[in-house]
């Protein structure tokens, strides 16, 4: 090896040596906690400086280790809805509703969920325009806070009564101003925020403009929905319709004094049995327990007496995650986690939890879970079965209703119920023709009235300008305005709950839908044109290729004969 080469090598081993040096000088100082500055590595020749005489400093204590705090429950979603009631003298049909009607509109959000999380309900309620009411707040008063507290709730617009007697003024501006600035509203624009005010008085009566109401709650991202009681054309005129337009909301027409019917079904006995032994699985505890618990059985009391289904109504709202009682409930506040079993003072517990230890206590609480668990499952049961019944009921009447038109109107129905008679089809046309000519006489005795026009409510004016609807518009209105109020509620609610992706169901919906595709699946099978068996279709294609090679074989073997025949004729 030359000299050169040599020299060369030594002084990479030197250079190799040298950075292994500096590298572990800088360990060094990271564990003792010196800190390294970037872009000046400790020299190589510099020697480390001992330390100084006396007691050895003591190493710096060690860091813990960094442990990430447990993640806390993710805030469940919540639908927020601020009811606002007319209280006025006229209105008394109107509440009725609301109070028979008020379990029906929670049930929808039993099973309501957003992106696999199940919701919370909280409402509000508000009556205005009763003369009985502070003039000094313009006859405004809130009823109750929004909260989940369902018994709460039921007991607070219990208490709303209709005015005795005319005054008062309704303005609709000014409740809903006192709903948007005085109810805890969330922040979250993922969750649902609703207003429904209903009455039959203009919307544009008060000192708050409510066009600047309802542009106030859409800046907040609450939704208000009108509720105008009485005709379509009224509502629009008096400002119901454009208050809902400002605040992205909806606008409904009902007839307030609609009878509520009262709906039966063969569940009903039982549903109401197991709601009385749901209630026995409920503890009281705490300065709240008794309070709450009589508040429970008034509120199933005041459900029983309303003798339309109400009860039946709110049992399958107790049975859903809706109904809770965290507050004076301990089996409700164990599974919240608000409070633990061994942390609570004896003295807060009822009696006959103090004589027990406290692994009888849990084995007790555990007991009145399961069982409750359990009789919750048979109410949710029995409950889709019944609107199950109801929706077959309302098919075969359906189909009866339709048979029954189809009979006096159709001429070849008159000819099957009377066969044989020459004059059944005449009878038929003119009874069409007759019909008809009733209907014209009506179009023009109305055409009289100054009309409104559908789309804004403004007059028109004259004779001649009346827009007559047709037949099947003018039924169309007609069932619209029986609509009552839950009904109009709950369809705003589903189109509205459905934009903020809040999937809203209720008990047996599953079955239900199983049930539709499959009447789909059937219905498309009976549409389809029917299709010639494979086998015959085979057997004649087979047919048809044999025929014709053995037509081609005769008119070959038949030119072949005639060509011979002309060859013996020249010859």
């Amino acid at each position: 090896m030359k000299s050169h080469q040599l020299l060369a090598l030594v002084l990479s081993f030197s250079l190799v040596a040298v950075t292994a040096t500096a590298l572990a000088q800088e360990v060094t100082k990271v564990q003792e906690g010196t800190p390294v500055q970037e872009g000046t590595p400790a020299k190589p020749s510099e020697k480390t400086a001992k330390a100084p005489a006396g007691p050895a400093p003591k190493a710096p204590a060690k860091a813990p280790a960094l442990i990430a705090p447990p993640k806390k429950p993710a805030a469940r979603p919540i639908v927020q809805m601020a009811i606002l009631l007319d209280a006025s003298s006229s209105m008394s049909g109107l509440i009725h509703q609301a109070k028979t009607q008020l379990w029906q509109i929670v049930n929808q959000f039993a099973l309501a969920k957003q992106g696999g999380q199940s919701v919370d309900l909280q409402l509000a309620f508000y009556e205005y325009g009763k003369n009985t009411l502070s003039p000094q707040d313009k006859w405004v008063r809130k009823v109750s806070a929004l909260t989940t507290n369902l018994d709460l709730v039921s007991k607070e617009l219990h208490s709303i009564q209709a005015a005795t007697r005319a005054g008062g003024d309704e303005y609709c501006g000014t409740v809903i101003q006192r709903a948007v600035d005085d109810l805890q509203w969330s922040q979250n624009n993922a969750d649902l925020k609703v207003i429904f005010i209903a009455g039959n008085e203009s919307f544009k009566q008060g000192p708050v403009d409510y066009r600047s109401a309802c542009r106030a709650a859409i800046s907040k991202g609450i939704l208000v929905n009108t509720t105008y009681c009485g005709t379509r054309s009224k509502g629009l005129s008096d400002g119901w319709a454009e208050g809902a337009r400002l605040a992205d909301g909806s606008y409904t027409f009902i007839d307030q004094n609609a009878r509520v019917t009262r709906a039966v079904a063969p569940q009903d006995s039982q549903i109401r049995k197991l709601n009385s032994a749901l209630n026995e699985t409920y503890v009281p505890f705490g300065a709240q327990g008794q309070n709450g618990f009589r508040l429970q059985a008034q509120q199933d009391k005041a459900a029983a007496e309303n003798r339309d289904g109400t009860i039946i109504e709110r049992s399958a709202t107790k049975s859903s995650k809706l109904y809770s009682n965290a507050g004076w409930d301990l089996v409700d506040a164990i599974e919240r986690g608000t409070v633990k079993l061994e942390k609570l003072d004896e003295k807060s517990l009822p009696a006959d939890l103090r004589k027990l230890s406290l692994d009888e206590r849990k084995e007790y609480v555990m007991e009145k879970s399961r069982k409750r668990a359990e009789i919750q499952k048979q109410i949710q049961s029995l409950y889709a079965d019944r609107n199950k019944y109801f929706a077959d009921s309302a098919k075969v009447q359906l189909a009866r209703r339709k048979a029954t038109s189809r009979s006096t109107v159709d001429p070849s129905a008159s000819n099957s119920a009377r066969p044989g008679s020459p004059s059944a089809g005449a009878d038929a046309k003119s009874l069409r023709n007759r019909s008809n000519l009733k209907i014209a006489g009506k179009a023009k005795k109305r055409a009289g009235v100054v009309a409104e026009d559908e789309a804004t409510g403004e007059a028109k004016g004259g004779r001649n300008h009346r827009k007559i609807p047709p037949v099947a518009e003018r039924s169309g209105l007609r069932q619209k305005q029986q609509q009552q109020y839950g009904q109009a509620v709950i369809e705003t609610l589903k189109k509205q709950a459905a934009k903020k992706n809040i999937v809203i169901k209720t008990y047996g919906d599953e079955d239900k839908t199983k049930e539709e595709k499959l009447e789909k699946k059937s219905e498309e099978k009976k549409a389809e044109p029917k299709t010639e068996d494979k086998t015959e279709k085979k057997a004649e294609e087979k047919a048809e290729e044999k025929a014709e090679p053995k037509a081609d074989d005769k008119t070959e073997s038949r030119s072949e004969g005639q060509e011979k025949a002309e060859d013996s004729a020249d010859n």
